[in-house]
């Protein structure tokens, strides 16, 4: 199998490695890798390198530190299921919630691959140091053959891998770690699903409960709502003018967070702001009203909404100067999703508890792949199917496909300024294997059904109450 394995801060290597242990009397489950991608976590630890103490979804787990192996890549993928444990095959007695089967298309997060235990990597690391000779004599041919290299002591395979085991699936499909992907979506809309959608949706249920923006046709969708209710909320939305929210930056989660917001509130007044003409290409695209240059902003609301945008969602981060376009724009009694910042503690004193607290604001830090939010993501793309104004898919988001082989020029791609920067980079486990997924998705999307999700509007409205 293929894997990507940081050799040194901002370098990269496909090397092929073992292929995951499968045990097929417990409960494993062997996947293929249909399509895995970068997101922003898997840049800082290419930016760190191999010393990094590993946190987050790399080798150390969610709370510390993996020891000074090489760093794990990739927060989730989309996958083919080769192998799974007769113990998560369909039942003849009917069957399970649980039941995985070869075929079944999935998303496997980090947290659901193994990892080694502190005793293995200190085990791995007196190795490396006893056969330090044996590793220099055999250098020279390894320098000639560099893929076939093995990864540094320690080192534990990520996403971005060709083949991937799973452990104890029957706990990681119970914890949300490890999803089945509902027939009709697409594996690339599925994979967006679960990295920057769960973002986007993070951001915008906070701005649309805070800003307390009516829901519009959306409680209808789902059916959760009562009559009386639905009646109100038309009446409401029929009455008022339309509230107006502002996405500062068309970034992938910025474009995404159009579309949840089309879909959630179709009565809003959306406006995007971005420098790249493309970007506001894709942010129309998406749904949004209104995209226009950062200079031309202030001029469009002082025309469309003159008290100021009831909601801003800026989802760039790791910016004193669009967190200070937010605050000038959002209305008094409005919300603000600051989706790259940390906490309030980042931004002080620009957001001071005083002056939120005088104004009236409400704020939302915070982004990050959210894995809880994964299957509100799928049903997300399946009523995003359903609406008959959806313009265009949300894969359109991705700019760039490439093959692990070519991981280092992907890592290299996301960081590009301009025109020439990746939005979106995935990774196909080879060009062939990228067709013939592509291919897949297209043929579960011909397939349809896979069932009724329940209705995005039952949950996400269930969360806004």
């Amino acid at each position: 199998m293929r894997s990507v394995v940081a050799i040194a801060p901002e370098k990269l290597e496909a090397r092929w490695l073992p292929t995951p242990k499968f045990e097929p009397r417990a409960a494993d489950v062997l996947l293929r890798t249909v399509v895995s991608g970068i997101t922003s976590a898997d840049l800082d630890r290419w930016k760190a390198g191999p010393a990094r103490l590993q946190i987050g979804h790399s080798g150390g787990g969610a709370g510390g530190g993996g020891g000074g192996g090489s760093p794990r890549l990739g927060t989730s993928a989309v996958c083919e299921v080769l192998e799974a444990s007769q113990k998560l095959r369909p039942s003849s007695k009917g069957a399970r919630a649980h039941d995985l089967k070869p075929g079944d298309i999935v998303i496997v997060t980090d947290d659901a691959l193994p990892r080694a235990s502190a005793a293995a990597s200190a085990s791995a690391s007196a190795s490396a140091s006893a056969s330090a000779s044996t590793a220099s004599a055999s250098a020279s041919s390894a320098a000639e053959s560099p893929s076939r290299m093995p990864p540094a002591p320690g080192a534990e395979l990520g996403c971005q891998s060709s083949h991937l085991v799973v452990h104890d699936a029957d706990v990681a499909l119970r914890e949300g770690k490890l999803l089945k992907v509902p027939g009709g979506i697409h594996v690339e809309d599925a994979l967006l699903a679960s990295q920057e959608l769960t973002t986007a949706i993070h951001a915008v249920t906070a701005v649309v409960s805070a800003a307390d923006l009516p829901l519009g046709l959306f409680g209808q969708v789902g059916g959760s709502r009562p009559a009386a209710r639905q009646a109100e909320a038309k009446a409401l939305e029929a009455k008022a003018p339309p509230r107006c929210i502002a996405v500062l930056g068309c970034n992938v989660v910025g474009c995404l967070a159009i579309a949840v917001l089309r879909l959630l509130c179709p009565a809003a007044l959306i406006i995007g702001a971005d420098e790249l003409a493309e970007r506001r290409k894709l942010a129309k695209a998406q749904g949004a009203d209104h995209v226009v240059a950062p200079k031309d902003l202030r001029t469009l609301l002082d025309a469309k909404a003159p008290s100021g945008a009831h909601g801003v969602i800026e989802p760039v981060g790791r910016s004193t100067t669009a967190v200070k376009v937010a605050l000038s724009i959002v209305a008094d009694g409005g919300a603000l999703a600051l989706v790259g910042s940390g906490s309030a503690y980042d931004l002080s004193p620009l957001l001071s508890a005083e002056a939120c607290a005088e104004r009236s604001l409400t704020v939302r830090y915070g982004g990050g792949v959210r894995a809880a939010l994964i299957p509100l993501a799928l049903e997300t793309l399946q009523q995003l199917q359903q609406r008959p104004s959806w313009r265009r898919p949300v894969r359109e988001v991705i700019t760039h496909r490439l093959s692990l082989e070519l991981c280092q020029e992907a890592y290299e791609q996301c960081v590009l300024k301009g025109v020439h920067g990746g939005l979106k980079v995935i990774l196909y486990p080879d060009s062939y294997k990228q067709q013939s997924a592509h291919g897949k998705g297209e043929a579960q999307g011909d397939r349809g059904g896979g069932g009724s999700v329940g209705g995005l509007g039952g949950s996400l409205a269930a969360s806004l109450d």
